[in-house]
């Protein structure tokens, strides 16, 4: 969470280059899981969302559509007990779309 955190300051002040480490740090993280191995999809899911926001906010769309796909992927297996918030799947799919649009072509 931590490191997540730090990305998140880092973004929200436009420092998306700088942020970007720290939510790929994050993954690794959560990739992980906790003491007892169990892989937190829905925090996983919104650490993946921000690097592809911070590769989307610097014009690498077709990047960013990768971590966006990973980001739904996730959102869509829940938290630790497999519930699933719908407001961050939602943001994710909507981000997805995006990248899509933005593709050339």
């Amino acid at each position: 969470r931590s490191l997540h955190l730090v990305g998140y300051c880092l973004s929200s002040v436009g420092q998306h280059a700088e942020a970007r480490s720290w939510f790929e740090r994050a993954v690794v993280e959560a990739e992980q899981g906790d003491v007892y191995g169990r892989v937190d999809h829905a925090s996983l899911g919104r650490s993946l969302h921000q690097v592809g926001v911070c590769l989307f906010r610097v014009g690498l769309h077709a990047e960013a559509r990768s971590w966006f796909e990973r980001a739904v992927a996730e959102a869509e297996l829940g938290d630790v007990f497999g519930q699933v918030d719908h407001a961050s799947l939602e943001s994710s799919r909507k981000a997805l779309a995006d990248c899509i649009a933005a593709a050339p072509g």
